[in-house]
């Protein structure tokens, strides 16, 4: 049984189709991509598992157990976690406060405050900033922060759009390190990136999507030699 098993699921903004019967499996363990163009339909297809959008024909289920009828808040208590486009931080919050609103759904748990002293160890900067508001740190900084505040829900799938959006390319590498950690340390990852390059250099298996329809799928270490994705996306393989 797959972790997050998608089947012919569509989704559509009035009457124009967004997703068209995409059908897709993320196995318990495992770095998926998905690779595709501006508005080809990967943040769509990630605010559909997370319910944040409504969804038409098909269904989504996690580890065997429908999720498709679930608000934003079930799909988080179920074990999914979103890190959106544009990273997205409370902006007059500061990086303690946002950490424990990653929390919400658990604040009567035991163990969350040695929780957030875990990510200051992974994330040092952000400890050395704690009191500070989120809107002053820089990109990188609130990419780290808002995977921090993700992790905090403790997810067994975390969901990843775009995260290298906007960063420098030494921060750009750090963060790829940093989403190769997280899955060695046990959460499986959905990888939404325009980087195909990076995205298909840290993932086991991705997916290729164009104007809402899944179009190819594969081992990951297969598709950076393809021809077709060589010359849609990468420009020259990855070495």
């Amino acid at each position: 049984m797959s972790l997050l098993e998608i089947r012919s699921l569509s989704v559509s903004y009035g009457r124009i189709p967004a997703l068209r019967d995409v059908s897709l499996d993320v196995e318990e363990g495992e770095i998926v991509a998905l690779v595709g163009a501006n508005g080809a339909g990967k943040t769509t297809l990630l605010k559909s598992i997370s319910g944040l959008l409504p969804r038409t024909p098909g269904s989504i289920r996690l580890e065997g157990e429908l999720i498709d009828k679930a608000s934003p808040a079930n799909v988080v208590r179920a074990g999914i976690s979103h890190v959106p486009e544009g990273r997205r931080v409370f902006p007059e919050m500061t990086i303690q406060e946002n950490l424990e609103m990653g929390a919400y759904v658990r604040h009567r748990e035991a163990g969350v405050g040695q929780e957030i002293d875990a990510i200051y160890e992974r994330f040092p900067i952000l400890g050395e900033r704690r009191k500070a508001m989120a809107d002053t740190l820089s990109g990188g900084e609130q990419q780290m922060l808002v995977i921090g505040r993700a992790l905090m829900a403790k997810p067994r799938l975390l969901l990843l759009d775009e995260p290298s959006m906007g960063l420098a390319p030494k921060l750009v590498t750090a963060i790829f390190s940093i989403i190769s950690e997280i899955n060695g340390n046990g959460t499986t990852i959905l990888l939404v990136e325009q980087n195909a390059s990076k995205a298909l250099g840290v993932s086991n298996r991705a997916y290729v999507i164009e104007n809402g329809q899944i179009v190819m799928s594969g081992a990951s270490k297969d598709l950076v030699s393809d021809r077709k994705i060589i010359d849609a996306y990468l420009g020259e393989a990855i070495d």
